[in-house]
């Protein structure tokens, strides 16, 4: 089964300097949905970089 690609659709502000680098447009990998803070998802860069996303910044790409 072809798992659904997902766009970043807004810009965050890390609040630490190895932070994943995501800009609008930039295509991630969407893992599972953090159990404490329902919304945030853990996604992963083009880089390997991995970091906690808050839902509201990522949508499913058409065509997935």
């Amino acid at each position: 089964m072809k798992r659904p690609k997902y766009r970043v659709v807004k810009e965050q502000k890390a609040s630490f300097p190895y932070a994943m680098m995501a800009f609008e447009g930039s295509e991630v990998a969407v893992g599972r949905e953090d159990s404490e803070m329902p919304g945030w998802y853990w996604c992963k860069d083009k880089n390997n970089v991995e970091a906690w996303v808050p839902a509201s910044h990522i949508s499913i790409k058409d065509g997935g």
